[in-house]
């Protein structure tokens, strides 16, 4: 904020104007959590990096999919479309190969992120005309080509609802289960909306 209000009004502030004679490179990380305050923050560093060299002196890494921070302002259509539409030149490139996760791992992830992006993209286009293709666009690039040298992974999705129909929640089962499979507890996650579950 105080950044903000220091550099407000000025074309080429005298902030930016120091460190872009220092600094001739920036690569920002996890941009897909930047707020709209940081953008207009950078921008005209970035701005001034790009007019003055040929090469890529900017590198912006983010993942539409992976923003969390909408409570803290981060704001995911700055990568999804304004980032883009600020420069002249623009190359963008999504990583394919995924060498870090099991095989089956992400052959499922790819079929239900795949999936869930089609029925949202459907609904908010049922909503709004104006947001035609957003979730599709976002999740355009999600599918990866798995490692097949890293197999042995297993995935499995279970409904556990309110009604307790069993005294063991079938998650306990399943891990029991997993570790007698030869699996280690360590090498198991488990992915719920809360805390408390």
């Amino acid at each position: 904020d105080m950044l903000a209000r220091l550099i407000s009004g000025n074309d080429t502030p005298f902030v930016f104007e120091k460190a872009g004679t220092y600094y001739s490179h920036f690569m920002i990380d996890e941009f897909q959590d930047t707020s709209a305050m940081q953008w207009e923050n950078f921008l005209p560093l970035l701005r001034n990096a790009t007019a003055q060299s040929e090469t890529t002196p900017v590198m912006l890494v983010g993942d539409v999919k992976q923003s969390i921070y909408r409570w803290r302002g981060g704001d995911w259509s700055i990568l999804a479309r304004r980032a883009e539409e600020a420069f002249d030149h623009v190359v963008k490139t999504s990583l394919r190969e995924n060498h870090r996760s099991r095989s089956e791992v992400v052959r499922f992830i790819n079929a239900a992120v795949s999936a869930c992006a089609r029925s949202e993209n459907d609904r908010i286009d049922a909503l709004l005309d104006e947001l035609r293709g957003t979730v599709a666009e976002a999740y355009a690039d999600a599918v990866q080509v798995p490692d097949e040298r890293n197999t042995g992974g297993y995935v499995t999705v279970t409904y556990y609802g309110t009604e307790r129909e069993t005294a063991t929640p079938p998650v306990v089962e399943t891990v029991e289960r997993l570790q007698e499979r030869g699996y280690a507890a360590g090498d198991i996650a488990i992915l719920v909306r809360r805390n408390s579950e």
